[in-house]
């Protein structure tokens, strides 16, 4: 049966296009969130566990812009997070994939 993902993914505003690491311990997603730059914005939350709560949202700073920034796919290692985004940069007005790369130093990964 399904469930709601429990803790801090779900919040006010739309929530939706999870992607989970291969360890199931960061889920990155998309929201309308309070918080965020504009339209949606990529977020993601962190547990200890897999059978564990998510902790708070994290909203992914630099990653987002006053734009459409969604649809989050994290690579199977967790250096590369994929997304669209119409971003100033973009192509077109309609988004474009963009990519970007974990720091060495700091950051999720799965």
């Amino acid at each position: 049966m399904p469930q709601e993902v429990a803790g801090g993914p779900n919040a006010a505003g739309s929530n939706s296009r999870p992607s989970i690491t291969h360890d199931g311990r960061t889920l990155f997603f998309d929201s309308t969130r309070p918080g965020g730059l504009g339209g949606p914005d990529l977020w993601y939350a962190t547990r200890p566990s897999t059978d564990a709560a998510f902790g708070p949202a994290i909203h992914l700073g630099e990653l987002n812009s006053a734009g459409f920034d969604a649809r989050p796919a994290i690579s199977w290692d967790g250096e590369e997070l994929f997304y669209s985004s119409n971003r100033p940069g973009s192509t077109s007005p309609a988004p474009d994939i963009w990519m970007a790369k974990r720091p060495r130093s700091s950051g999720p990964k799965g």
